[in-house]
C-alpha cells in the first residue's frame, strides 16, 4: 500500500492561490475601495464600508486552469441606509432608491478603473482585469447592499428588489466548521473545488458553495491526525456518494444553506446533473481507492492522475530523496486517461 499523501500535500500547495495573485487581488480591491469613496464624496454622497466574502476570504480559492479560467474576489460593498432609505418610508422597500439605480453609482464609478469595462452583473458589479505577460485574467466582483434593522439587503438589478441576504454568515459558518472538523475539512474542500475544474460537464457543473456544503455535511474523519489527506478525502467523497444516491431516489433533491434553511441548493439540480455528479465522483472514488491500494508509486501515481490530471510527481527537494524520483511536469494524458 503507497502512502499518497505526499502527493497531496504538495498538490494542495500547488492548487492554493498563490502569494503573487493574492497580492494582486488586495492591490486591486484597494484601488477600486478608494476609486468609490472618491466618487460617493464627489457626488455629495455617504462613505460605504467594504467587506471581503465569498471563498477568497474563507481561504479556498484556487488557482487558474487554464488560459480561459480567471480568478476572483468578492468585495461587499456596504451603502448607507441615508443614501438609500427614505426616513418615512423606511418600513416601505418599494420606496427604496431602486437596485438598478445603485448598480449605476457602482458601474459610474469603476467604469474607467481598468482597460475593460465593467459587467453591471444581476448582483453585482464585475470589473475586470486583462492577464499581464506570463500572467491569468481575474476580476473583482462587488455586490451592493444596505443593512437596515439589522438586517442586510442585497440589490438585485434584474428583479429591481432589495433581497434579505448576509454573505458575511457563510463566513461565519465555515470559521466554525475549520474550527470543529481541522484544517483537513478546508483542503478536502479545495481538492473537491479543483477536481470539479478539471471535469467536462454535460449538465449543471456544481457551484463551489454545494462542494463546501457537501464536504461539510459529509466529512469523514477517518483519523484525528492532520494532514491524513487520502483517508479523509477518500471517506468524505463515499460519503457525497452515498448521499447523492438516496438523492437520485426522492422526487425533490435538497441540500441546504447552513445559514438560510430555507434555501434549496439543489433547487435547480435535475435529476441527471445529480447523477453526471455521482457518477463522476464514483469515478473519483474508484481511481483514489486504487492510488490507495497500488503496490507501486508510479500505478499510485497513474491512478492519482485519472483523479486530478493536473497533479504532478513528487518533487525530491521537499520529499524523501530515497523513495521518489524528482519530474519537472506532470506525465500527459492521452484520450483514455493513461499517463504517457
Amino acid at each position: 500500500m503507497i502512502d499518497v499523501n505526499p502527493y497531496l500535500k504538495q498538490y494542495n500547495d500547488e492548487i492554493k492561490l498563490d502569494a503573487t495573485r493574492e497580492i494582486n487581488l488586495r492591490k486591486s480591491r484597494n484601488a477600486i475601495e478608494s476609486t468609490i469613496v472618491r466618487y460617493f464624496e464627489n457626488n455629495n454622497k455617504k462613505k460605504p464600508s467594504f467587506k471581503g466574502q465569498g471563498s477568497f476570504t474563507m481561504k479556498t480559492t484556487i488557482n487558474p486552469k487554464d488560459t480561459n479560467d480567471e480568478y476572483d474576489i468578492d468585495y461587499g460593498i456596504y451603502l448607507n441606509c441615508g443614501d438609500i432609505i427614505p426616513e418615512e418610508k423606511q418600513d416601505t422597500k418599494s420606496e427604496w432608491v431602486k437596485p438598478e439605480t445603485v448598480h449605476g453609482w457602482i458601474y459610474d464609478a469603476v467604469e474607467n478603473q481598468t482597460s475593460k469595462k465593467p459587467e453591471n452583473k444581476n448582483k453585482c458589479v464585475r470589473v475586470k482585469y486583462g492577464p499581464s505577460e506570463n500572467e491569468y485574467s481575474y476580476h473583482i466582483d462587488l455586490p451592493i447592499y444596505v443593512e437596515y434593522q439589522e438586517k442586510y439587503y442585497l440589490a438585485v438589478k434584474n428583479d429591481n428588489e432589495w433581497v434579505e441576504s448576509n454573505p458575511r454568515a457563510i463566513i461565519d459558518w465555515f470559521r466554525n466548521e475549520v474550527k470543529e472538523k481541522g484544517e483537513d475539512y478546508r483542503i478536502i474542500v479545495r481538492f473537491l473545488k479543483s477536481w470539479s475544474k478539471l471535469q467536462s460537464w454535460n449538465c449543471k457543473k456544481p457551484t463551489g458553495l454545494v462542494l463546501t456544503v457537501l464536504a461539510s455535511e459529509q466529512y469523514a474523519t477517518a483519523t484525528n491526525d492532520e494532514g491524513i489527506y487520502d483517508l479523509k478525502l477518500l471517506d468524505t467523497v463515499k460519503n457525497i456518494i452515498s448521499y447523492l444516491d438516496k438523492q437520485i431516489k426522492k422526487d425533490k433533491y435538497e441540500l441546504y444553506n447552513p445559514i438560510a434553511s430555507d434555501e434549496n441548493l439543489f433547487k435547480d439540480y435535475s435529476q441527471a446533473a445529480i447523477t453526471e455528479l455521482k457518477e463522476k465522483l464514483v469515478n473519483f472514488n474508484d481511481n483514489l481507492d486504487s492510488a490507495l491500494e497500488a503496490e507501486t508509486t508510479d500505478d499510485a501515481f497513474r491512478h492519482l492522475r485519472k483523479c486530478f490530471k493536473d497533479i504532478k510527481d513528487l518533487d525530491i527537494d521537499n520529499q524523501n530523496e530515497n523513495n521518489y524520483i524528482k519530474t519537472s511536469a506532470p506525465a500527459i494524458l492521452g484520450n483514455d486517461g493513461r499517463s504517457a
